[in-house]
């Protein structure tokens, strides 16, 4: 038993030694790269995704084969357009042959560099926009046409692109035109009910009385108060006797001529709703009781 717990820590150090060792190695190479010392450097995606920083003398990129994530493609061309290269041009350069597996793969990219595209551009009522990833899509459509040894596939692609964009327009002005005519039937009907309020609001206007300071009164129920605090609960109280007198949950009743304050009269109307999950340890139930004080076609919400 103890020695195979020393054998595991062995190989534990034996395999942190490595990889300390393999980076130190890797670190010496992307130094010389960075110094001039190295003229060419190959390597994959994942070897030389994130963290490979030899961007300072490199002049051009190769794309020997064609990945299968956009994303791939970014970070190898992100080795190169990257800040601290010296050279103010770099070259990019990808490799196909005819009639080969190379436009499965590019077309594949393009399909999928188009639904990221419709992802992050969701807004399609924006009617001009310049899409960052434009540019790479159409690239790999380019690639794919001329992989294919079919140049038509070219017409095709922009076709495409410019087709995409019209009905991307299309769609845009019709939801437009559909939000318009909402707003508008929304407006009619809310500057209807303001223009049957109007008789009302200005009969009610020729009617008030005041009430600032001393003047104060206000009649509930029959019963006058000239402080506001007492009125305050005397409404409250009518309030909950009409609302505990409510046969279900939302059904309201209506008490006419409920208050006369500053010339005014008011009904007022009153529910209670009660709390779908009470909780356990309570064995009473919540409530809420609303009013809604009204003279002709007015409301005041209480």
């Amino acid at each position: 038993m103890t020695g195979s717990s020393n054998s595991a820590w062995t190989a534990h150090v034996s395999s942190s030694c490595t990889t300390r060792t393999r980076y130190a190695k890797k670190d010496r190479l992307f130094a010389e790269c960075r110094s001039g010392g190295v003229d060419v450097l190959i390597g994959s995606t994942a070897k030389m995704g994130v963290g490979t920083n030899v961007q300072t003398r490199a002049v051009a990129l190769h794309h020997l084969d064609c990945p299968w994530r956009p994303a791939d493609l970014e970070q190898r061309d992100g080795r190169i357009i990257r800040q601290g290269n010296q050279n103010p041009e770099v070259q990019i350069l990808q490799y196909v042959t005819k009639r080969s597996f190379d436009t499965y793969m590019w077309q594949t990219i393009e399909r999928k560099a188009r639904f990221i595209d419709q992802v992050m551009h969701g807004d399609v009522q924006t009617r001009s926009a310049e899409d960052i990833k434009i540019n790479s899509t159409f690239n790999a459509s380019e690639i794919k046409a001329v992989s294919s040894d079919n140049p038509l596939l070219l017409d095709k692609a922009q076709a495409d692109q410019d087709l995409a964009e019209l009905e991307n327009l299309k769609t845009a002005h019709d939801r437009a035109q559909t939000q318009l005519r909402t707003a508008i039937r929304t407006a009619q009907t809310t500057l209807d009910s303001y223009r049957q309020r109007i008789p009302a609001l200005r009969e009610a206007i020729t009617q008030r009385t005041d009430t600032r300071g001393e003047q104060f009164a206000v009649n509930v129920a029959g019963q006058t108060f000239t402080e506001r605090a007492e009125a305050a609960e005397a409404i409250r109280s009518h309030l909950l006797r009409a609302a505990s007198s409510a046969r279900g949950r939302g059904e309201a009743v209506m008490m006419r001529d409920l208050i006369a304050v500053g010339g005014l009269r008011f009904d007022a109307r009153a529910w209670t709703t009660r709390s779908a999950r009470p909780r356990p340890s309570s064995r009473c139930t919540t409530r809420r009781t609303t009013c809604s004080c009204a003279k002709n076609s007015t409301r005041c919400w209480a």
